[in-house]
């Protein structure tokens, strides 16, 4: 706030001479001594969030995501969260929220959070090597994106347009196009591609998919180091030990209806890899590796993770 000063002169007189006294008296404006206010961070955490409670996601009792309640006056800003988001305007979804704000107890781990500012919902994220993760699917209602609704006790189920309590746990499913909100295929690194990502996100190219494979140890084991901890159904002797609070979770995938819930999980990459079909990453409950394969872009509905854009020189969080 700039403070106006205003000279304030007794009176005028005749010989023209200005007491020295009086200009002394001179009063500022009553602003000049207050400070503007600092943004509050006393917002409503999540729109609705997750819970501070991990729960094993199933077809009668799900898991807390991005759209279950949490008040953000359980929890306190992360200490690089000083300033408020720039997403949080004044007005609107995010508004009041303050980036990296933390989610306690996500999976096993408190992790920082940022806001979609096109509907509100908060999502956690997680820093893996060189790259800033989302740490949980993308929830977002975008125009041919489905929910899955899962039939009671069985890991199949149709796919609905509204959203369904498996969507609050594992995120809506979106075929290649929609993921994509008609951005080209790309395989550079970054992608160049926000897609259906909020802003500042991007859909990740397979080659960035690589990237996260090889910081965390290779294809071979990165399911281990990936997969949320609980969530999938329990084979032998494999181990997810979620290592980096990634929490990739077997929200299933569409095809001819709802499946494989608790058995794998689908993400889209935003390189294709002919005129039908695009790269993918596919994680499941038998296997402690992330396989790679391409499929089908319009009749298979997978997740969608977003990867952080990379920041401008000047601007690194």
């Amino acid at each position: 706030m700039k403070t106006k000063r205003f000279l304030l002169v007794a009176g005028i007189f005749v010989a023209l001479v200005i007491s020295c006294s009086s200009s002394s008296n001179n009063d500022d404006d009553p602003s000049s001594s207050s400070s503007e206010g600092t943004p509050s961070s006393s917002s409503s955490d999540e729109t609705p969030s997750s819970s501070s409670s991990e729960g094993t996601p199933s077809s009668s009792s799900v898991a807390p995501s991005s759209s279950s309640a949490l008040s953000s006056s359980s929890v306190e800003p992360s200490s690089s969260s000083a300033t408020q988001s720039s997403s949080s305007a004044a007005d609107g979804p995010c508004a009041g929220f303050v980036e990296g704000t933390i989610r306690i107890n996500h999976y096993g781990k408190d992790k920082p959070q940022f806001c979609d500012e096109r509907d509100g919902k908060k999502y956690v994220y997680a820093t893996i090597g060189t790259q800033i993760w989302m740490a949980e699917n993308l929830n977002y209602d975008a125009l041919g994106s489905k929910c899955g609704n899962t039939l009671s006790g069985s890991g199949s189920g149709s796919l609905v347009d509204d959203n369904t309590s498996t969507c609050d746990t594992y995120g809506r499913l979106y075929n290649w196009n929609t993921a994509m909100n008609n951005f080209a295929s790309s395989n550079a690194v970054p992608s160049g591609v926000q897609g259906v990502c909020p802003s500042g996100w991007h859909l990740p190219s397979d080659d960035e998919w690589a990237v996260l494979e090889t910081a965390v140890g290779g294809s071979s084991l990165a399911g281990r180091h990936l997969k949320a901890t609980s969530g999938w159904i329990a084979y032998g002797e494999i181990q997810n030990l979620d290592t980096y609070g990634f929490a990739a979770l077997s929200g299933g995938l569409g095809l001819f209806g709802f499946n494989s819930v608790g058995y794998s999980g689908y993400w889209w990459s935003a390189t294709e890899d002919n005129a039908g079909s695009a790269w993918y990453r596919n994680m499941d409950y038998e296997y402690e590796d992330v396989d790679r394969s391409f499929n089908d872009k319009s009749i298979s509905l997978f997740s969608v993770r977003c990867l952080k854009d990379e920041p401008e020189a000047g601007n690194e969080i």
